[in-house]
């Protein structure tokens, strides 16, 4: 679930039309991994989802009711996963920080774990991977910008340009040109990232052909 999160669907659901009663998220997902995406972004402050799942998660049983006199309790056996841009430090993240115990920066990638990243990504779309195009971005895109070699890039740079090659009536593979298209709409240019291509300028020969 991402920012389409609300508190509603964290308790049983009557549906009059069909008399059916729906389970909760937390239910559904026993004995598998729930993941809350854009921690933050719901339209209910992230405290109340804490305060109301702070005894499911830590007892592994959760309370339910149909109307007013139907109470019952089921198992509670998910792992639930969080997921924020949200920085430590913040009011959020001290208040909840008890009830979150395991925390994970994602942050940029090695050079080898990136390359894996981007031919998954092709492998995902049909495309047939082409280390020169891989070359292209290490070698001229990235230390040109300055930009970490984060994980979600390959997958949105390459559909980008494969959009730009199916527009352009070329679908199936895409092209150096698509992929500097597609790189300079996803970043736009401001005077941030021209600092850090100053900053980067010397750093290109550690990406040099690396893929060779």
């Amino acid at each position: 679930m991402g920012g389409d999160l609300n508190l509603d669907m964290l308790d049983i659901q009557f549906n009059a039309t069909t008399r059916e009663c729906h389970a909760p998220l937390q239910m559904k997902s026993n004995n598998g991994v729930l993941v809350i995406d854009d921690l933050g972004r719901q339209r209910f402050l992230p405290q109340r989802l804490f305060d109301r799942w702070i005894v499911p998660l830590e007892h592994r049983i959760d309370y339910l009711n149909i109307g007013a006199e139907a109470h019952f309790q089921v198992p509670c056996n998910a792992t639930v996963v969080f997921s924020t841009n949200l920085e430590p430090g913040t009011s959020l993240t001290m208040r909840c920080s008890g009830d979150l115990a395991y925390k994970i920066k994602l942050g940029p990638l090695a050079i080898d774990l990136y390359m894996r990243v981007w031919i998954a990504v092709c492998d995902e779309m049909k495309v047939a991977f082409d280390k020169d195009l891989l070359n292209y971005a290490l070698t001229e895109l990235y230390p040109a910008s300055g930009c970490p070699l984060l994980a979600c890039h390959p997958r949105d740079l390459i559909n980008m340009a494969l959009d730009k090659a199916g527009y352009d009536q070329r679908g199936g593979r895409f092209t150096a040109d698509d992929l500097r298209w597609a790189w300079d709409i996803y970043f736009l240019p401001n005077a941030e990232n021209a600092d850090l291509a100053d900053a980067a300028s010397g750093t290109t020969g550690s990406f040099r052909n690396w893929t060779k």
